[in-house]
Parts: C-alpha cells; structure tokens; sequence
C-alpha cells in the first residue's frame, strides 16, 4: 500500500490524491503537489543526513564523512572497494560482483549518499548509505496499487454478475 503519513504535509497531499482519484483536481493542485513534494524532499534529505550521521558516529566512535551517490553502480563499486568487513562470505560477493557486475543493475538510478569512516590508515572504509527514493517512483507504485485495487473491484463484480446470470439461468457457474 501507499503511505502517505510520510509525507509532512499528508493532509494536504490526501485531499490533492482524492480529489485526483475521482477526477476532480482544482487549479492550484499541481502547484501545491510541486510545493509539498519539493519541500518533503529537502527536509527529509537533512533529517535523513542528520539521523544517519548521528546514529553511525555512535556506533563507530567517530562522525563519518558522506559523498552523494547517483546510480547502484557507483555505491557497489565503492561498497566492493571499501568494505568494512572482510570474511569468506563477503569476499566471495565481491568477488562474484567484480566478475559479473552487468548481474547488478550497475546503471539504476540511485539518489542517495554514501557513508564511510576513515580509521587512521587515510583508506575510507563504507559504514553506510541512505536513500530517498525519487516521487516519481512513489507515484508510479501509487499508480500501480490503483489500478491493482480497481481491477480487483472490477473482478468482484463482473463475478457477481456472472453468478446472478447463472443462478436466473439455474446453470452451475463454472470458474
């Protein structure tokens, strides 16, 4: 299902997403939808930084340097190149990504940044990443659970009336 508690302007957002629904948007909707998108997006990338940073720092005992990262291809080249960790099962996907990394969707677009901890040897090593995905893709899943759900009532019903149809007929239905 599609949330939209996330979003900090949900109320807004809600009565934008039901009036659309039933095709009934008002004038200024576009405007306001690029408003609380654009304004969810800013401070959900700071308070996402914010949390990461805070909750890493704790963790390793020293606050991570981060650098934004555009597609999987650049974080798995950096995870591959960093790791943390070294053990059989970690150095046989590294392995396993260097020898077929077409297998590893390298071009997706990944909006996101990547966190890492330089322990006193001058080599970063990975701690983390974050990710905020794109509206675009919350709308198109929005979109998709839409069209599930109205397929679903379409379904019910043309079931519905096919057994009405053979019940007045008094022929056994067959699914």
């Amino acid at each position: 299902m599609l949330y939209l508690e996330s979003f900090l302007h949900r109320v807004r957002l809600a009565e934008i997403v039901s009036r659309w629904v039933v095709n009934k948007p008002q004038a200024e909707d576009v405007r306001v939808l690029k408003e609380i998108v654009n304004f969810n997006s800013y401070t959900a990338r700071l308070w996402v930084d914010e949390f990461a940073t805070r909750i890493l720092s704790q963790l390793h005992g020293k606050a991570p340097f981060s650098f934004l990262c555009k597609t999987k291809g650049q974080l798995k080249d950096f995870i591959t190149e960093h790791p943390l960790y070294h053990n059989e099962r970690i150095d046989g996907l590294i392995r396993d990504y260097g020898d077929r990394p077409e297998n590893y969707y390298r071009g997706t677009p990944f909006d996101g940044r990547v966190y890492c901890i330089d322990h006193g040897d001058g080599l970063p090593q990975y701690v983390g990443s974050t990710r905020i995905k794109r509206f675009r893709r919350i709308a198109e899943k929005g979109s998709r659970r839409i069209v599930d759900y109205m397929m679903q009532r379409i379904r019910a019903n043309a079931d519905a009336l096919a057994e009405e149809r053979a019940r007045k007929r008094g022929i056994p239905r067959i699914f």
